[in-house]
């Protein structure tokens, strides 16, 4: 997944370019924006990890049979995260190290476990301060490098704002329209729920995918939104 794709992601399930910045920031300085990324002092690669987590049961993974080793975007490491971490991933029937289930989760465990954090990054346009709350109160490491993690959100603000074409469409809270066009998941999901509840969605399950069935409804649904 490329900065521009997580930053929308991020942008996409409500946070400000500040946050989703600072975030992204503090993402790099924990794991270089991979989400296989295991603790360095892990005895085994991060492929090697992935594979004994996704495929072998009886893993440990909340603890790491008590070495507790950091993981993912996030380094996610405390074990009840780590636990909740996995069950998500479970439900969803994806690897531990899928990305888009990796910043899905990261956005429900914020504004679900961390709601100082939540708000800031979901109303704050100072870059800094989101760089910071981040840091201290989500990822919380032995080092509080913020002057690192501050120059990494500006870098990546340099990057989102030559790179992508529509960055300055995104500088604005995500109208639906922009949303299905950035096409992350966490937003079909989202869209799927509305129209559900107004009829527009007859299946049981919100599975988040696009498919012709989806585009249909979603062009039927906003044409009956714009009439009314």
């Amino acid at each position: 997944m490329t900065n521009i794709e997580i930053y929308n992601v991020l942008r996409a399930g409500g946070m400000t370019p500040a946050g989703a910045l600072g975030t992204m920031a503090n993402l790099r300085a924990e794991s270089a924006m991979r989400p296989n990324n295991v603790e360095d002092r892990c005895p085994i690669s991060d492929v090697d990890y992935t594979f004994k987590v996704d495929n072998d049961p009886a893993y440990d993974f909340a603890t790491d049979n008590g070495s507790f080793y950091g993981y993912g975007y996030a380094q996610w490491t405390d074990s009840k995260r780590k636990r909740k971490l996995l069950a998500f991933a479970r439900a969803r029937g994806a690897s531990i190290a899928d990305p888009a289930m990796q910043l899905d989760f990261l956005l429900a465990e914020m504004r679900l476990d961390f709601e100082d954090v939540w708000k800031t990054v979901t109303a704050s346009d100072n870059l800094l301060q989101c760089t910071q709350i981040v840091l201290v109160f989500y990822e919380n490491p032995k080092i509080k490098n913020l002057d690192v993690r501050y120059q990494y959100a500006l870098e990546f603000e340099t990057e989102i704002s030559q790179g992508a074409a529509p960055a300055q469409q995104i500088s604005q809270a995500p109208t639906a329209s922009a949303a299905v066009q950035i096409g992350d998941d966490l937003t079909v999901k989202m869209l799927q729920l509305a129209m559900a509840h107004d009829g527009y969605w007859e299946h049981d399950e919100i599975t988040g995918i696009k498919t012709p069935e989806f585009r249909q409804r979603i062009v039927e649904y906003a044409e009956d939104v714009a009439g009314c």
